[in-house]
């Protein structure tokens, strides 16, 4: 199954579920676009993930595996196959999915 998660070109932070669990995303524009993943279990909001860069055409989860988050996120840009997300364009021509087996 693919969801894409939907983005603006802004720094942003919203609460989202992921194979069953919900996470908090903060995302910022640091010399390019940036995931921090925050747990929301019992109430409050523990870091998982800090930093993660938003590479494209990669499972930016690959060496995560071992956190348990249950998919992949993978951007992707819909002109040029490895166009990084701009300041501007996140969102709107490159965007974030999420990928399970299910």
């Amino acid at each position: 199954m693919i969801s894409e998660i939907p983005l603006t070109p802004k720094p942003q932070y919203f609460n989202i579920d992921l194979a069953k669990r919900t996470y908090r995303f903060v995302l910022a524009y640091r010399n390019g676009w940036t995931l921090d993943v925050y747990s929301t279990e019992q109430d409050s909001a523990e870091p998982i993930i800090l930093g993660l860069p938003l590479v494209t055409g990669v499972d930016i989860l690959s060496q995560y595996q071992h956190l348990g988050i249950g998919g992949a996120l993978v951007i992707l840009s819909d002109s040029t196959v490895f166009a990084e997300p701009t300041r501007d364009n996140l969102g709107q021509a490159t965007r974030l999915y999420f990928v399970t087996d299910d």
